[in-house]
């Protein structure tokens, strides 16, 4: 289905013709009617509060629609690391496989120093330490996934 780019607008559109339509039609006269309520709320000294009660509900409706459109990007946002970070991993892991077959040759080779096994199962262990980290950080902003990897 295709997503239509200017649906309010459209639906505003649609509803001005219609009443333009009527108001054509039915003879009505809407300002002079909105007038007439205007000028019988003076009684009531309600009229002040109109424009200021329409400039804080016009204001609150764009600050509601401005967090509503930067909760849509965060999500986004986050989708996207953890897609990312769920690619890295399975690039990684496979490269980890593949350097076993080093390690495995390394150990069935008469005379390969021990010690230099034991250096590369801490540098596997703490690369795969490092992507735990990072694929269970929670904020998704530069510094919290820098200090997740940062040497500790």
């Amino acid at each position: 289905m295709k997503k239509i780019k200017y649906k309010f607008s459209l639906i505003g559109a649609i509803l001005s013709v219609c009443l333009l339509t009527a108001v054509l039609v039915l003879e009505l006269e809407l300002f002079e009617r909105t007038i007439d309520v205007l000028a019988q709320l003076e009684k009531f000294e309600i009229d002040e509060f109109i424009t200021p009660s329409l400039i804080f509900f016009g204001f609150l409706f764009v600050d509601l629609n401005h967090r509503h459109h930067q909760t849509k990007v965060e999500a986004e946002k986050a989708k996207i690391y953890k897609a990312m970070i769920g690619s890295v991993q399975h690039v990684l892991n496979n490269f980890l496989n593949q350097l076993l077959i080093f390690k495995m040759e390394a150990e069935e080779t008469p005379g390969f120093d021990t010690e230099i096994i034991a250096i590369y199962d801490s540098i596997i262990a703490e690369a795969k330490g490092q992507i735990k980290e990072l694929s269970s950080v929670i904020s998704i902003d530069e510094e919290t996934i820098r200090n997740s990897v940062k040497p500790k």
